[in-house]
Order: structure tokens, then C-alpha cells, then sequence
């Protein structure tokens, strides 16, 4: 059942998978660079990860993208758990494949970032959909629900459940703070307050 609400993801959306176990900052040929954050002090803060899987669209000169994120568990993501810290791994993740895109000459635009829950033990019941937050804009929602509802999104009409919209922005709004986050938890790590 998993295997297939990742096909019909796949399958019945407008974005395509670019990669899986994506790699950034490590020193492989594989990898994308890492992501740098420049502290106020000048210092810089090279940040490595592996995403589990990105998907595209190219769409009028732009290539929107999208990050998911595979659990064992449900997961839900909100802008004010990402905003305040709690949850960055995701926003990390968007930012390095931002940046990756455009230093290959591309003009990215985040879609949006999504855990997907993997059911261990009985999946009758189990909820398929994406969990997370996506760009607010109906061409973005249509490419990624697709013509059937499959491709990811949940919706009832035009409503789509399970996520929070962010408006256009709103992505830059808070990888900029969850930047200046990662950037205060480095100060304090190198100040002993842990």
C-alpha cells in the first residue's frame, strides 16, 4: 500500500522525482555542496544532510520543487513550529536544494515540504497523504494534487487538508529564520550554553 501512494504520487502529479537519498555537504562525487550560513561574527556554518526524496515541475521558467521527508510515524509540520525552531531539518533540506538549483543556473521556487508517513503493521486505515506545508497558489496545488486527488495532496474541492498553505514569500520568510536559528544555536554551542 505505501509503495503504491508513492507511485500514485509520482505518477499522478505534475512533479517528477529528481532524486532520492539526495546528499549535501559530504565529500562525495554524489553530493550537493553543503549549505553554508555566514554567522554575524563572519564565521561560516557548513550544514550536511540527506534528503529522502525531492520531486519537480518546470513551469514557466521556474522549477518548483518539492522536498518529502519518509516516517515511521505521523508527522505534521506547521510555519510556527518552523519559525520557532522546532522543526528545521525540512527548511534546511529546502534551502540546500534552493541553492543547489540555482547555483546550476536554475530559478527554483519551493512547492513545498513534506513528511509521509510509511504505516508498519496494518495499513487498512492508514492515511497516504502528504503532511506538511506547500506554496499557496492553485497552479502549484493543481500540479501537485493532480487531475485524481493521487498525486499527494489531499482535497476537498479546492481545500487542501492536512498541510498548511504558505503565501508567496513565506518560504524565504522562514528559511531566513530558521538560518538566523541554526546560526544562535552555533553561538551558544561555541559559548558552552547547551
Amino acid at each position: 500500500d505505501s509503495l503504491y501512494a508513492v507511485a500514485c504520487q509520482c505518477r499522478d502529479s505534475a512533479y517528477v522525482p529528481g532524486g532520492f537519498e539526495v546528499k549535501f555537504g559530504y565529500p562525495t562525487k554524489d553530493s550537493l555542496p553543503p549549505l553554508e550560513i555566514r554567522n554575524p561574527d563572519g564565521s561560516v556554518i557548513k550544514v550536511k544532510g540527506k534528503i529522502d526524496r525531492y520531486d519537480y515541475w518546470d513551469h514557466e521558467g521556474v522549477r518548483y520543487f518539492r522536498i518529502i521527508d519518509y516516517k515511521s510515524s505521523k508527522h505534521q509540520l506547521t510555519p510556527g513550529e518552523a519559525y520557532d525552531g522546532y522543526k528545521m531539518q525540512m527548511m534546511t533540506y529546502m534551502d540546500a536544494m534552493e541553492t543547489a538549483i540555482g547555483k546550476d543556473g536554475g530559478n527554483p521556487m519551493c512547492g513545498g515540504v513534506f513528511y509521509f508517513a510509511i504505516p508498519t503493521g496494518r495499513v487498512k486505515d492508514a492515511d497516504f497523504s502528504l503532511k506538511g506545508l506547500f506554496y499557496d497558489d492553485p497552479g502549484n496545488i493543481e500540479a501537485m494534487a493532480g487531475e485524481n486527488g493521487k498525486g499527494g495532496l489531499k482535497r476537498y474541492g479546492q481545500r487542501v487538508t492536512g498541510c498548511s498553505g504558505v503565501p508567496e514569500g513565506g518560504f524565504d520568510f522562514l528559511k531566513s529564520r530558521v538560518r538566523a536559528n541554526i546560526s544562535e544555536i552555533t553561538e551558544h554551542v561555541k559559548q558552552g550554553r547547551i
